[in-house]
């Protein structure tokens, strides 16, 4: 339900957004980046609730160091395409390029102890 809720929100912003960009185009932009942060703001509660489930189910399956490697990797991502966006729809789409390289570079590194761990427990595997 709360999906339908933040569709129809968007819309109406979009709607309010074009018909102020028509008058001044900073009104448009500053309507925009404020139904961004409104959806940001459930969704930041969202993650919230994933982040236990994830929690319960690392330490379940032991593996809590792969978790925040996991929560880390979302939120760069959530963030990158945030910020790309609101930067793509002020007109400075090669800004957002560059997050979103950045962001991937980032997430790469981030990746790089489970490579090392999952490399080394195939050295120590019996067979």
């Amino acid at each position: 339900m709360e999906v339908i809720q933040i569709a129809a929100l968007s819309l109406i912003a979009v709607f309010v957004a074009i018909e102020l960009k028509t008058q001044k185009m900073i009104y448009g932009m500053l309507t925009g980046a404020a139904i961004g942060l409104v959806i940001l703001y459930f969704s930041l509660e969202k993650i919230g609730i994933l982040a236990e489930n994830l929690h319960l189910l690392a330490q379940k399956a032991n593996a809590s160091g792969q978790l925040g490697i996991l929560l880390k990797a979302l939120g760069v991502s959530y963030l990158s395409e945030v910020s790309s966006g609101i930067c793509q729809d002020a007109g400075f789409s090669a800004v957002a390029s560059q997050i979103k390289i950045f962001a991937k570079i980032y997430i790469v590194i981030l990746g790089v102890p489970l490579l090392l761990a999952f490399i080394d427990m195939l050295e120590h595997f019996p067979g």
